[in-house]
């Protein structure tokens, strides 16, 4: 689990909606997990460029987004020859977003067109989230081209997000992976207004669910996630608030770990302090 983490397959499928028919109805199982080992068959006989050639071969829209998308995820999480070189994960991403834009440019209506794009927003943001220097345990390379576009994947998520109408978590998210890539490239200012945009639309999802908005105890994850990385931005470009606004949260959510009977909830809590330790360590932050 991710604060913020990639979003799945099966999300995108859903994000599709009814140009989904029947493979809407299958099981995790068949396709296109099914479609896997011959993906990566593919790839590692000829690289990224045989794994595109195969799900471009897929020619319905559905079934050949559904199969990047899985793609996509499972270059995160399984072990694979090419796994430790970012480049592959750009190079598939961009075709699933050129898949899906094409998808959208060639659409019948513009209810179609959204939700093609809306693919390529979610394989856009995937890509930010991955290059990412924040998660705990993730001690993959990245350079400065990796992080600059990791940077560009989330502004254009944002303006995807913005056109196409999204929610208001949507667009905490969007903002958030800008802010994280900015800090990356010490670029602690603008990160902070990436910061600030991405709370406040984490607190706009708060009310709209009725769920506390403040930073406080009882405050939900997003709105405390925000909180954090903005003091970390602040720190960082020497505002003395920044470092007092990392603590409190890094105190609310090791209490809200500690009290909480909901497992899930206590986890996201320990995975926050997590993402922001990590955060901090990698912008030299005592």
């Amino acid at each position: 689990m991710r604060a913020h983490a990639r979003v799945s397959v099966w999300t995108l499928i859903v994000a599709l909606g009814a140009l989904g028919g029947p493979l809407l109805g299958q099981e995790a199982s068949e396709f296109p997990a099914s479609e896997w080992p011959a993906v990566r068959a593919a790839m590692e006989a000829g690289g990224v460029d045989a794994a595109v050639a195969h799900i471009n071969g897929f020619d319905v829209p559905l079934e050949r987004l559904q199969l990047y998308a899985h793609v996509q995820n499972t270059l995160t999480w399984e072990e694979w020859p090419g796994r430790d070189d970012l480049d592959n994960y750009i190079q598939l991403s961009d075709a699933a977003i050129t898949s899906a834009l094409w998808f959208a440019s060639t659409a019948e209506d513009d209810e179609e067109a959204a939700r093609y794009t809306n693919a390529a927003n979610v394989f856009s943001y995937n890509l930010a989230a991955e290059l990412a220097v924040c998660w705990p345990g993730d001690d993959r390379i990245r350079e400065p081209r990796h992080l600059e576009r990791g940077l560009e994947a989330a502004r254009r998520c944002i303006v995807r997000r913005h056109r196409l109408g999204r929610s208001a978590e949507s667009y905490s998210m969007a903002y958030w992976a800008a802010g994280v890539h900015l800090l990356a490239l010490d670029r602690p200012g603008a990160a902070a207004e990436a910061f600030e945009e991405a709370l406040f639309y984490a607190r706009e999802a708060a009310l709209e669910a009725d769920e506390p908005a403040s930073v406080g105890p009882r405050a939900g994850l997003n709105v405390l996630l925000n909180q954090g990385f903005s003091g970390l931005a602040l720190w960082v470009a020497g505002d003395p608030a920044g470092r007092s606004r990392y603590r409190n949260v890094m105190n609310i959510t090791h209490a809200q770990e500690a009290r909480s009977e909901d497992q899930q909830a206590a986890f996201g809590a320990a995975f926050i302090r997590a993402q922001l330790e990590r955060m901090r360590e990698s912008v030299g932050l005592p």
